[in-house]
């Protein structure tokens, strides 16, 4: 059955799933957005379409639900987060609150108001998760057990098993040929594409200028969402290994995902937090 995002259905469906998400997340040490959070119960619920904002639905009952039974564990509904400012939003407020004992944290739009005392006490709540190590007790206890959905793995759809596809050759090879396409001012750049870093990495496309060095990961059209988001995490990787590789010490090093799909907006959000540049090419970039 496939159930209408409600405030009740996502309370009775969504909260088991949440929790269980957001305690994995506490594992590997990472956060939520609503964006994917919402994708992700879509998907295992299973729900209709849910706009994120709704997120903050089964995020306040499941951290309800959890201290009926256990109250003095710590926030675990604080990793889910905003895409723009990777903290929660206005629905944590009343239970950073009441766990700090602060009141100003609270009130509407404190997160934007006052971003400084906000971080301070997220950043302390979200320690706090991270630290506690019984997570999956506390979740089974609670909720019952349950299994978390399959993760959905990186690929590109083209068939391809472990090597590269055409499609990301054909896009390699064009950014490769066209530096100026992706940027005007990388016209006049000498680009070389599949570079070694110290890292073990082998980066598609990179363009050197006078003082400047630009990493290039290319996804193409067939690479699915989880694709895209490893793209992100790749651009991060590089920039930090190749300004760590250049003598400077303020290297001038950018990273660029350059895509044939429209990033969602979670993953634009994510990419403009970590300063990373995207670009759609046209799609006269398939055929060259």
């Amino acid at each position: 059955m496939i159930y209408s995002p409600t405030h009740d259905n996502l309370r009775s469906y969504g909260t088991s799933l949440l929790a269980r998400l957001l305690a994995q997340a506490a594992a590997e040490r990472s956060a939520l957005t609503y964006g994917r959070a919402a994708t992700a119960l879509e998907a295992g619920a299973p729900f209709t379409k849910i706009f994120s904002t709704e997120m903050g639905v089964p995020a306040g009952n499941l951290m309800n639900r959890i201290h009926e039974h256990y109250p003095h564990v710590p926030l675990l509904n604080v990793l889910l987060v905003r895409q723009d400012t990777r903290y929660p939003g206005n629905g944590a407020g009343g239970f950073l609150a009441q766990w700090f004992g602060k009141e100003a944290l609270a009130n509407k739009d404190v997160w934007k108001d006052r971003p400084k005392f906000w971080s301070k006490y997220c950043d302390r709540a979200i320690t706090e998760v991270y630290s506690f190590e019984d997570w999956d007790k506390i979740i089974n206890d609670v909720f019952g057990p349950g299994a978390m959905p399959a993760p959905v793995v990186p690929q590109e759809r083209d068939g391809s098993a472990g090597g590269e596809g055409e499609p990301h050759k054909r896009l390699r090879l064009w950014a490769t040929a066209n530096p100026g396409a992706i940027d005007p001012r990388y016209a006049g750049y000498k680009a070389f594409t599949e570079v070694p870093l110290l890292s073990g990495d082998r980066v598609d496309v990179v363009l050197r200028g006078p003082e400047e060095t630009v990493c290039v990961e290319v996804k193409s059209y067939t690479s699915n969402l989880a694709d895209l988001e490893r793209g992100l995490y790749q651009c991060i990787k590089y920039q930090a290994v190749a300004a760590a590789m250049d003598a400077r010490r303020d290297a001038p090093v950018r990273t660029i995902l350059l895509t044939q799909t429209k990033l969602p907006g979670h993953l634009s959000d994510l990419a403009k937090l970590h300063r990373i540049a995207t670009k759609q090419v046209p799609e006269v970039a398939r055929e060259n």
